[in-house]
């Protein structure tokens, strides 16, 4: 139960994996989106080494955020009833659809709602409720202290 939900996604990340090694695609993507919203397109230098480069620098955040998760939900939930493959992609499809969502802030909500979908084939939705709002908070509260030293060492750097 809930793998559907994991094909889709993987079938997705390929095609947009695919879709970011293809330069020349994208550059038309934005050029389109650009001329539709009555915008200069743009020319940009873009070759597949430098996409490949930024794909895998964007794997590694995801694979991080998702393991991060999942250490999250080792501590509330019990180790073994959800495996930590279906923790990571769980984690990293909600950011994703957070984040494109455009509906909320940070996809405050959306972010949730898919983590919960996503779970509760796995787990008991309390716990997945549960799980997805103090991921919400501790990533949150994180955000906000990597903001404040940021802030400290850049008010340092002026002094």
């Amino acid at each position: 139960p809930g793998y559907q939900y994991f094909v889709l996604i993987v079938v997705f990340t390929l095609f947009g994996c695919w879709i970011c090694l293809q330069p020349k695609i994208v550059i038309q993507l934005v050029n389109a989106v650009c001329k539709r919203l009555g915008q200069k397109t743009i020319v940009p230098n873009i070759r597949t080494h430098n996409m490949l480069v930024l794909l895998g620098t964007y794997f590694v955040g995801w694979l991080f955020y998702g393991l991060s998760g999942m250490l999250l939900s080792y501590a509330i939930l019990e180790p073994s009833s959800i495996s930590w493959f279906t923790l990571v992609v769980a984690f990293v499809a909600s950011w994703v659809v957070g984040y494109i969502s455009l509906l909320t802030p940070g996809g405050l909500g959306i972010r949730e709602a898919v983590l919960v979908s996503l779970l509760t084939p796995e787990v008991q939705i309390s716990h997945a409720i549960t799980l997805a709002i103090i991921a919400r908070l501790s990533w949150t509260l994180i955000e906000m202290a990597g903001a404040l030293i940021g802030l400290t060492l850049q008010h340092k750097e002026a002094v």
